[in-house]
């Protein structure tokens, strides 16, 4: 067996001392039927045939001359192929980019599994700025943003003539929901006045147009969920934060995560009416994080 092992090691993997067996599970050369974590041994493809395949012995054991098996939460399946000839292929991953059989598998699987995700977005509008002052904004933000695990993606929309769209999609699971979006929208709303006074001490200049009637109010951040999103917007479509029509430094929810939100905690006289909306269903959460607004007052007092 061992003479015949060693042969099929060499017409498979040549020269090579070790390699990673289908299971991604590094074997070897030197370490057959041994006690070793690196132990390999000769498995049957079909019990009832007498070809062969070279594997780590946790995955043969795991395997337990199964056609259909699992291991290290990935799926697996031994085909027989129109030659005759067997392959090993996982349908939860590609592991044989050479074998079209395992993309269509994967494929497969992904469809029959296919679960619709939860998710949570926040969306900021700003005033048109300059490109410098876009650039420190946006990697201000971004970076704060990235200490959340389920942040999924970002996008920036610069087409409108008044206004910069930050979009930021994350991932609900247990710790992280609109409520929670709504808490990160808080800061950052309580933050937008020190980061334009931090800009404003700089030779940067700031805004594209300065001719809004209230040169104070600058920005309207948004917070959503998947539901309303499905219920009443088309994501890339719509500009979403078209429905204000003027700045006022305030968050806003749309209906249904408003319910949501209050499920967690938050009272509904929280919310009022947005009295600017273009359109139903639009309430503003007019609250400041008190600690950020203390602070901003003791720097706004400093003289620079």
């Amino acid at each position: 067996m061992k003479i015949k092992a060693q042969e099929l090691w060499e017409e498979l993997f040549g020269e090579q001392k070790f390699v990673f067996d289908f299971s991604n599970k590094l074997i070897l050369k030197s370490e057959f039927q041994t006690d070793s974590l690196f132990s390999w041994d000769l498995e049957n493809y079909d019990v009832d045939d007498e070809k062969f395949f070279i594997a780590s012995i946790e995955a043969i054991k795991l395997r337990n001359k199964q056609s259909i098996f699992e291991i290290d939460d990935n799926k697996y399946i031994v085909t027989k192929n129109p030659d005759y000839s067997y392959s090993i292929l996982s349908t939860t991953k590609i592991n044989d980019e050479k074998c079209p059989i395992n993309f269509d598998l994967f494929l497969n699987n992904k469809i029959n599994n296919y679960e619709e995700k939860d998710y949570s977005f926040i969306i900021i509008a700003v005033k048109k700025m300059s490109q410098d002052m876009l650039n420190i904004f946006n990697n201000y933000i971004i970076d704060y943003l990235k200490n959340y695990k389920e942040l999924l993606s970002f996008d920036l929309d610069n087409a409108n003539f008044s206004r910069t769209e930050l979009r930021f999609q994350f991932q609900n699971n247990d710790d992280f929901n609109t409520k929670k979006a709504l808490d990160i929208s808080l800061t950052i709303s309580s933050l937008m006045p020190l980061i334009i006074h931090r800009l404003s001490l700089t030779s940067i200049e700031l805004w594209i147009q300065n001719d809004l009637t209230d040169s104070n109010k600058f920005f309207n951040i948004f917070v959503t969920s998947t539901r309303a999103f499905e219920n009443n917007f088309k994501l890339k479509e719509m500009e979403i934060l078209g429905m204000i029509t003027s700045f006022e430094n305030s968050i806003f929810v749309d209906e249904e995560s408003k319910k949501q939100i209050e499920k967690k905690g938050i009272f509904s006289d929280s919310f009022v009416k947005a009295k600017n909306s273009g359109t139903e269903g639009v309430y503003q959460y007019k609250f400041l994080r008190s600690d950020i607004a203390e602070y901003n007052k003791i720097i706004f007092n400093k003289k620079s």
